[in-house]
């Protein structure tokens, strides 16, 4: 009697897709994923980690604070878009988050607070390149960084 090499095959185990949404449970967790993902710098990483955190706060609800359509937002926070610094801008804040500048020898520490860098109110944000997300960690009412100049 033979076998065939259908019945001789181990089985295979049942897989699924890895999703990242599945792991962003706290606020700390999406910070640290979309922190990753700006430090990869790639524009295609960054839209596709929003993508996925726009997706656990629910697509429709972030696109109708970002004033977007849903399926304009999945395409644009998808890792073929191309969406605009705007739009960008628009969906953080509509996911409670803020795009700091971080001068990239501070990259890991806070923003420089009240009174340490000679500044009279507020957060003093060094003009730079690099940006860094900023939401739970960093509770306060800061401007923008062209008001300290």
């Amino acid at each position: 009697m033979t076998r065939s090499a259908k019945e001789d095959a181990p089985a295979l185990a049942n897989t699924r897709l890895w999703d990242p949404v599945e792991y962003l449970e706290t606020p700390d967790d999406v910070i640290t994923y979309l922190e990753a993902a700006f430090e990869d710098g790639d524009p295609r990483v960054i839209a596709a980690a929003m993508g996925d955190v726009a997706r656990r706060r629910g697509m429709t609800s972030v696109a109708t604070k970002a004033g977007l359509g849903r399926e304009s937002l999945y395409k644009a926070l998808s890792r073929d878009g191309n969406p605009r610094f705007a739009t960008v801008l628009n969906v953080l804040s509509a996911m409670g988050l803020r795009l700091y500048p971080l001068m990239k020898d501070r990259v890991g520490t806070e923003p420089v607070k009240v009174g340490e860098a000679g500044w009279s109110s507020g957060f003093a944000m060094p003009h730079t390149d690099l940006f860094v997300l900023s939401g739970e960690r960093f509770p306060s009412s800061a401007q923008r960084a062209s008001d300290y100049r």
